[in-house]
């Protein structure tokens, strides 16, 4: 070998010669790219010029051509590219009788020459000739794809919420049967008061015993219908009846308005008559409901247990979704545990529950979640894979193999059953039986299906079953060949084992296969933004919108990269004319991503991020109408709750703030920043009991906090529960 390289001959040409592209070439150089066609660089061989009066008569076989694919120049922040490219020969050359190469030469000169049909194609290639070639560029060839300015108000983007015609006056409706039944209750009571009333007299009369209105005689029918025309006599006499009727007739109106809708006068007779009949059948009826009401027994009421069930139902795991997407994992675990106790008899809602805490460090609880659903539903598909997957990745194999094979038994034809088995022959070293059930599963799984093992993989890792997830994954790689998914799960996945530098790089690896896929990009940006690398997330994000096409989840990559800018801004509070100017930028340029994200896909964090964007540039109109969409979507946000509450301190409507403050405490508001700014606001206006509420939950969220615990203890003395004395106003007025 070393012989060979010391025999090894070879001509190099190392003086460079640079090539200036002019913008109308860059141009054509860019749509070329676009439209995927490979870029052809021609080089020939001349003479030099005190040589020019003769004939190169080798001028073939020094004409040559580079074929370069550029593409990867439209790869984000892709600014050049440095490469050795295999030389060809050009094409004209092998074309006999052609004059391409400049045409036929004369005389002598051409004696002793080959012909030119008869070069070697692969003269080059025999050669090992290459071209050094690099291209550098001022800026990024494909232009970034540019956000138009939003110049539409926060109003603008909130959706329009149109009543179908026949629910239009449903509420008001509702409202005067409700009040309807309200008066009628009322009357009755009345009735009661009166009739009380006259049986007392007339029993003192007659000389008959009265025990709490129990009579302790008896009466013949003859007397009761009597005692019926007296009363009746007694309310006319006496004006009650007319007082009565003149109580009814104003809800009587109301059903006759907003029920039955009718404003305008009657036609004829018979239509008048008609329509009494109606409104008269129509209040008994609602009257015998309100007296019934009144006097049935409450502990046997009927209450329908399916009303809104399936709404709340998906609505609260999404809430819990999103809450573990932005890794506020008590809130997440508060919206599993409502969406159980609230539809305790599902087990989607026990499975789901339990995937969660395995996600989250809570091994022991998941797993009780799983025996939970078995003991209701010993035959719950996923919960026996998972509860078998999580005893294969401990080793308990035995006990795994019971689960995975009745779950493969119970459901034949579900493919997925029987790879979760297969992988679990595969880890306790049961190589025949895991290829024979693999097998079954390719036979199994249909044509239009994704590849089996990532599907299998995205399950498992849901559950956080490690070591099947990786082996399962591992077998995605070998089938998917250029797929992302794969390495965007295992990323996922270390995620889910804390590991940020080991997701980075499997989100990395994908980025080597497809360097412009949005979706790969925006799993970087997520990774680093829940690491705390904020320079690096911001640029992944830029780089997503900067691309042609979205991904699937834009309206995240709006919401993150806007809160990345607000993180520019300072203290949400503050006069926004004192503000310098980069904040006020970073404020806009955060509330046009916010509310761009919101058109994407209405959230109530989305709308969240624009009421704030609207505090710091001091648009507290706008800033209220984002929270109000924010609490439209979803009443149970704390932080929604709490910057209301806020907002409204900063307006000096203090009971509005106490009653949002109190929302945002009920619902578990975790945001120390805001209580502390909230506990503040309150202690100026001279609240001390919310203000010292407000605190004490900041305090607790962030212990080490000195400006918190000083507006505590000030917060304390004024409202009178602390033993200390001193100065009152000292601590706030130093801060």
């Amino acid at each position: 070998l070393g012989l060979a390289m010391q025999t090894f001959k070879k001509v190099a040409w190392p003086q460079p010669y640079v090539a200036w592209l002019p913008p109308d070439a860059v141009v054509r150089l860019r749509e070329m790219i676009i439209a995927k066609k490979p870029i052809e660089i021609e080089f020939t061989r001349e003479l030099q010029p005190k040589f020019s009066h003769l004939t190169d008569v080798n001028s073939a076989k020094y004409h040559g051509k580079v074929s370069v694919d550029l593409s990867v120049l439209l790869y984000p922040r892709v600014v050049g590219m440095k490469g050795r490219f295999a030389a060809d020969v050009f094409e004209g050359n092998l074309v006999p009788n052609s004059d391409a190469a400049g045409g036929e030469p004369t005389g002598g000169a051409r004696k002793g020459a080959k012909p030119r049909d008869e070069i070697d194609p692969a003269l080059y290639k025999n050669l090992g000739t290459h071209v050094g070639l690099e291209i550098s560029l001022d800026r990024i060839l494909l232009d970034k794809k540019k956000l138009q300015p939003v110049t539409k108000s926060v109003n603008d983007f909130i959706p329009r919420r149109t009543i179908p015609y026949n629910q239009l006056f449903q509420k008001k409706a509702a409202r005067a049967d409700d009040e309807f039944r309200t008066q009628v209750q009322e009357v009755v009571r009345s009735l009661v008061q009166e009739y009380q009333h006259v049986l007392q007299t007339d029993l003192q009369q007659d000389g008959a015993l009265v025990d709490e209105f129990e009579v302790v005689n008896t009466l013949t029918p003859q007397d009761e219908v009597k005692r019926h025309k007296k009363f009746l006599y007694h309310l006319n006499k006496s004006g009650a009846y007319f007082a009565l009727k003149e109580q009814l007739k104003v809800t009587v109106v109301g059903i006759v308005r907003e029920r039955f809708l009718r404003k305008n006068p009657f036609a004829s007779k018979a239509e008048i008559q008609l329509f009494m009949s109606e409104i008269y059948v129509y209040l008994v009826d609602q009257m015998h409901i309100a007296i019934n009401k009144m006097f049935k027994d409450l502990n046997n009421a009927f209450v329908d247990p399916t009303a809104s069930r399936t709404a709340d139902f998906n609505m609260l795991k999404e809430f819990a979704d999103g809450a573990e997407f932005d890794n506020n994992i008590p809130t997440a675990e508060s919206y599993h545990k409502e969406r159980v106790a609230k539809f305790e008899d599902s087990m989607q809602a026990w499975f789901d529950y339990g995937a969660f805490c395995l996600r989250n460090g809570m091994r022991p609880k998941g797993l009780e979640c799983f025996r939970e659903v078995l003991s209701r539903n010993p035959k719950h598909i996923p919960s026996l894979l998972a509860y078998g997957a999580l005893c294969s990745c401990t080793e308990k194999f035995d006990e795994a193999r019971v689960y995975l094979v009745t779950a493969a038994d119970l459901q034949p034809k579900y493919f997925l059953a029987r790879v979760v088995l297969g992988l679990h022959y595969e880890a306790a070293g049961e190589e025949n039986e895991a290829e024979s059930v693999l097998a079954e599963a390719a036979r199994l799984k249909p044509a239009d299906a994704p590849c089996m093992y990532l599907q299998a993989g995205q399950f498992l890792a849901s559950v956080h079953a490690g070591p099947l997830a990786v082996r399962s994954l591992a077998h995605s790689l070998v089938q998917a060949g250029s797929s992302v998914q794969p390495y965007l799960q295992l990323a996922q996945l270390e995620r889910q084992q804390g590991d940020v530098d080991a997701a980075v790089g499997h989100v990395q690896d994908a980025l080597r296969l497809k360097e412009d896929d949005p979706d790969v990009w925006a799993a970087l940006g997520h990774v680093q933004y829940a690491a705390g690398r904020w320079a690096d997330a911001a640029v992944s994000y830029e780089t997503v919108l900067s691309l042609p096409t979205e991904p699937r989840d834009v309206g995240r990559t709006y919401e993150r990269l806007g809160n990345l800018h607000l993180r520019q801004c300072g203290a949400i509070v503050g006069d926004a004319a004192a503000r310098p100017p980069a904040e006020v930028d970073h404020a806009k340029r955060a509330k046009s991503l916010f509310l761009r994200g919101c058109e994407a896909g209405q959230s109530a964090r989305g709308w969240l991020g624009v009421g704030r964007a609207c505090m710091v540039l001091g648009s507290y109109a706008e800033a209220e109408d984002a929270f109000a969409e924010a609490n439209v979507l979803n009443n149970r946000d704390s932080d929604v709750w709490a910057h209301l509450a806020l907002l409204c301190l900063l307006q000096e409507r203090r009971f509005e703030a106490n009653q949002c403050v109190a929302q945002a405490l009920r619902h578990g508001a975790r945001n120390a920043e805001i209580l502390t700014l909230i506990g503040a606001r309150f202690l100026e206006l001279g609240e001390a009991a919310p203000a010292a509420e407000s605190l004490r939950v900041a305090l607790e969220l962030d212990p080490g906090s000195d400006t918190t615990r000083e507006l505590f203890e000030r917060a304390v003395r004024v409202d009178g529960v602390g033993g200390g004395g001193g100065d009152e106003g000292d601590g706030f007025e130093e801060r």
